[in-house]
């Protein structure tokens, strides 16, 4: 079984408009919480965070200094990464936009033009076989009945 999740459609494509892959631009989730944007469309975006977002709830996200306002449609945590106390989270998380301005609209999409594109910006935060290790041994979960995390919740 590979440890990378398959980006290939599993049904018909719901989405309206096309997602671009984003490297390098950070922002944040209400005044404090830092993310990193994986891709961006019109209509959404792709994170990644520290913490847990809970699904259904809307959040104020800065992304490179365009405000706006977003429904978390899923989040999931993805991978345990090594820093001075062991590990840390890496929560993945699917937005939509509320309503954007005009402006607002602009200004992503200016985002989008100048951001670098990444080319694996899904792999990279795909949890490899050693990430779901560690998430199992630091949460106690026997492995048998270990099963990926589909979603957090607060």
């Amino acid at each position: 079984m590979s440890a990378n999740r398959s980006d290939a459609p599993k049904g018909p494509e719901r989405r309206h408009y096309t997602r671009r892959a984003i490297a390098g631009i950070v922002g944040r989730v209400g005044f404090s919480q830092r993310l990193r944007l994986l891709d961006l469309s019109a209509q959404g975006a792709r994170i990644t965070t520290g913490e847990s977002l809970a699904p259904g709830r809307r959040y104020h996200f800065q992304l490179a200094g365009v405000q706006v306002t977003a429904a978390v449609v899923r989040c999931t945590l993805v991978q345990l990464a090594p820093d001075d106390e062991g590990a840390r989270p890496v929560f993945e998380a699917g937005i939509v936009f509320d309503a954007l301005t005009p402006a607002q609209r602009r200004e992503l999409r200016q985002l989008a033009a100048a951001a670098p594109a990444s080319a694996s910006a899904s792999a990279s935060a795909s949890a490899s076989a050693g990430d779901r290790q560690r998430i199992r041994d630091a949460m106690g979960v026997a492995v048998a009945s270990f099963q990926p995390f589909p979603s957090c919740s607060m």
